[in-house]
């Protein structure tokens, strides 16, 4: 059963939250959650948060994709219609935002 953690977070962390979150387009408690199961798991982290803190957009190399766990996530995931089917309507949400 999921729980709810209040966090008490200084205006700078929760700046620099809320930017990373919004920049990976995801909550920003999903964000929270995933860096901290990297931290206590290890997993490498993908060394975004210089860039981010400067104002630079991310630079994401092959290399570094592959490391960040991203790839694969949904592998387990049903989506109707197939994984072609949910590619398409990502492209098709992201040229409408764009």
């Amino acid at each position: 059963m999921p729980k709810t953690v209040t966090l008490r977070l200084s205006e700078d962390i929760y700046q620099l939250f809320h930017r990373r979150a919004e920049a990976d387009h995801r909550p920003l408690s999903n964000l929270i959650v995933t860096a901290a199961r990297r931290q206590l798991e290890g997993a490498p982290d993908m060394e975004l948060t210089p860039a981010l803190e400067r104002g630079e957009p991310p630079v994401l190399t092959a290399r570094r994709l592959l490391s960040s766990g991203l790839v694969g996530i949904w592998k387990t995931r049903k989506v109707s219609g197939g994984p072609a089917a949910l590619a398409r309507r990502l492209r098709a949400h992201a040229q409408k935002r764009g």
